[in-house]
């Protein structure tokens, strides 16, 4: 039990060393200040009307997806407040009539999730507007005046929030996303590393089934952190948008091709093919290749794209060589021969995207 307790100890560090500014960690702590700050305020008023506002905070703190600060402030107060304080209301006062406050929830949860999905990209607000709606048709019935104190309650609590929100730990999100590249740049670079020292035995095969895998959970987790602040520029101006979004889906091929490599390289050990000279050569020049030009890029801070200085000819004549290795090589079957071609596809593929979207 203490055991792993301690793991998930040490996991939880990890996240947060591995989360760029640590927003996720500030943004949960954030969160939590909130509540508690709002309980503490309002902790004479009933029960029923702290759990109403304790969910409004929690919802409040998650509501917003807009990239520039001045947006996100202008949509909480003129859209998610009001929403949630109307929508409370509107929910509490239809609670007598049973089929009236049936219609009223299946309309306000179609047109939530709808929204939600196919509209405003206010992440879940229509969603949590809907269930504030709805929550007072399962709690026990107030009062008018019980009904709009708590309305009121919500309001304050929510204001609250937003002043936390906005002026508690403030952060840029172009900042995070330039520092989260480069974060992913260096576990990419790491990764060349690793499957290096496979091709060279440096490593016995039970421990590369592990620790390969751990460095693509890695990968795509600082992967899935820039697709969340990708999704937060969509609102933004074009220029920006233009340029997080290059550099995102840039990524998301190198994933994909970083894992192509990971997968036919244990394939390869699976099956313990023996490598020639010459192809192990080919292979570990270009990994060495990618290794250093992945170590050694940059994240310009204007435009949040990277930045190699690397001779892109001398890749080519690498490329090259391989498929030369691969054509000329006197392999055991057709499916030997795929694990390779299949590695010379992902090199070639990440050395396209170099071509394509760097002065090089």
């Amino acid at each position: 039990m203490k055991a792993s307790l301690f793991s998930g100890l040490i996991d939880w560090c990890k996240s947060i060393l591995e989360d760029p500014d640590s927003v996720r960690f500030r943004q949960a702590f954030k969160t939590i200040l909130a509540i508690l700050f709002c309980l503490l305020i309002f902790h004479a008023c009933s029960i029923q009307t702290k759990v109403v506002m304790s969910l409004s905070v929690g919802f409040f703190m998650l509501s917003h997806q807009s990239s520039t600060r001045k947006m996100q402030m202008q949509i909480a107060l003129r859209w998610i407040i009001p929403a949630y304080v109307l929508m409370y209301v509107l929910g509490a006062l239809i609670k007598p009539s049973l089929v009236l406050s049936d219609l009223v929830v299946i309309v306000l949860a179609f047109f939530a999730f709808y929204v939600q999905r196919f509209g405003i990209g206010f992440t879940l607000f229509p969603v949590f507007a809907w269930a504030l709606a709805f929550l007072p048709l399962i709690l026990p019935p107030q009062t008018r005046a019980d009904i709009f104190i708590t309305a009121g309650v919500v309001f304050a609590a929510d204001i609250i929030a937003f002043l936390i929100y906005f002026y508690l730990f403030p952060h840029d999100t172009f900042r995070l996303f330039r520092v989260n590249s480069s974060n992913y740049f260096s576990a990419l670079s790491h990764l060349m590393v690793v499957l290096k020292k496979c091709y060279q035995e440096e490593f016995p095969a039970k421990m590369l089934q592990e620790e390969l895998p751990r460095q693509m959970t890695r990968l795509r987790h600082l992967l899935s952190l820039n697709q969340a602040i990708y999704e937060i520029f969509l609102d933004s101006s074009a220029d920006q948008k233009k340029a997080v979004a290059n550099q995102y889906f840039d990524e998301y091929a190198r994933t994909k091709a970083a894992g192509i490599l990971v997968e036919n390289t244990l394939a390869i050990v699976d099956e313990k093919q023996k490598v020639s000279q010459k192809m192990l050569k080919c292979i570990t020049d270009l990994l060495n290749w990618y290794e250093a030009a992945f170590r050694e890029s940059s994240i310009d801070e204007k435009t949040a794209t990277a930045v190699f200085s690397c001779d892109v000819n001398q890749l080519t004549g690498m490329i090259l060589a391989f498929r030369e290795a691969i054509a000329t090589e006197m392999l055991v079957s057709s499916k030997d021969k795929i694990f390779f071609m299949n590695l010379h596809l992902a090199f070639r593929q990440m050395s396209r995207m170099l071509r394509e979207n760097y002065d090089i």
